[in-house]
Parts: C-alpha cells; structure tokens; sequence
C-alpha cells in the first residue's frame, strides 16, 4: 500500500509540475503576442506609401483637359515645420532653380512632398509613411475669375489661409491668381488616390504674372 501510495504520490507530483510549466508557456507566449503586433504595426507605419491621381480642368468652352504642370504639394497634417517654408520655386509658374531645390530639401524634412502634373494629367509622389494629409493642388492652366482675385489675400478663403500659413511663407503668393485644391485626405498603408477637376470660365494667363 505504501508503494503504491508513493507511486500515485509521484505521478501527481510529475503532473502538477508539467501543467505549471504549460500555463507558464501559455502565459508567456500570450505577453509576447502584442508585441509583436505592435512591432508589425510601427514597421508598417513606417513604410513609404504613394500618392497618385488624376488632375485635370475644364476650359472656357466646356472642354476638359489634363491640367498638366499643375502643382501637388503633400504635408503632414500631424506635424507642423520648425520654421516655415519659403515658396520660391515651388509655384506652376516658377522655374526649376537652386532655390527650388533648396525648398524642396526643406518640405521633404518635415515630411511633405511636391510633384507636378505630367502631359497626361497624372502624378504620383511617394510619402515617408501612412497618415493624415493635407494636400494642395495649385493648377497651371486655370485662375480664378479677377473679381474675386483682386480681393484681400487673393480671394482665399479665412480658414484655407490659416491652414495654409502654418506650413508656408505668403500663401497667398504661393497659390497667387490660380484656382486651388486643398483638402484634408487620408493616405494608407496600400496607398492614396486623388481625381480633381478645376472648372471655371476664367482662364490664367502665366506669361502675364509677374
């Protein structure tokens, strides 16, 4: 009976110690599980994602086209620049310049992009992550009717202004007689899409801007 009492005694024991050892496995694996998805999560957030779309405009006659040197600029709608930045260079009309270049090496510092239209109406620039946006579209081949340019701050709206002033020196010059795209958008992991079309009875003539 002692033998056999020692026997059940041991298996008990040797039963005890392997279930403690699995809840403990269990446990364990259970505490590294978010980890890791958090790990995932950051190294996704991480990743350069792409903006691209169509922009186009529609003439005085009613005839569409690809608006094609028009301006995409892309700014991170959670972080705000150190300083502002400067616009020269950056505008439908501006040449490319070292001063250019120098703007741009700014803007991607703070995590924006800027691109052009292509011939066909497309763009495409690629983003340092996934996130909230601000995007604005300046076009090259459509302003804006004079009567309402001719206005304090070119006729931009108050809160498009103020949004706009806490990323750039003079706004208002920056988008000058032009029609304007500016919108809030939300750019993920598989990417972000954006089709505009400026319709307006006024044409701009760019060889007249001074």
């Amino acid at each position: 009976m002692r033998r056999a009492a020692l026997s059940w005694y041991y298996f008990v024991l040797v039963g005890c110690t392997l279930g403690g050892l699995a809840i403990g496995w269990l446990a364990a694996s259970s505490f590294q599980q978010p980890k890791a998805v958090d790990a995932a999560v950051k190294s996704a957030s991480n990743e350069r994602v792409l903006l691209s779309g169509e922009i186009r405009y529609v003439d005085g006659g009613g005839m569409g086209h690809p608006d094609a040197g028009a301006v995409v600029v892309a700014l991170p709608a959670e972080r705000l620049p150190d300083s502002l930045v400067p616009i020269e260079g950056l505008r439908p009309w501006d040449r490319d310049s070292a001063q250019r270049q120098r703007n741009l090496e700014k803007l991607m510092q703070h995590g924006g992009a800027w691109t052009t239209v292509d011939e066909g109406g497309q763009f495409s620039v690629v983003l340092p992550n996934a996130g909230e946006y601000w995007v604005l579209v300046i076009s090259k081949n459509l302003a804006r009717p004079r009567s309402l340019t001719e206005q304090p701050n070119r006729g931009i709206g108050e809160l498009d202004l103020a949004q706009l002033s806490r990323y750039f020196e003079r706004p208002a010059d920056l988008i000058g007689p032009q029609e304007y795209y500016w919108s809030l958008q939300r750019v993920d992991v598989s990417g972000g899409q954006i089709h505009h079309v400026f319709d307006g009875s006024s044409w701009g003539d760019l060889d007249k801007i001074e």
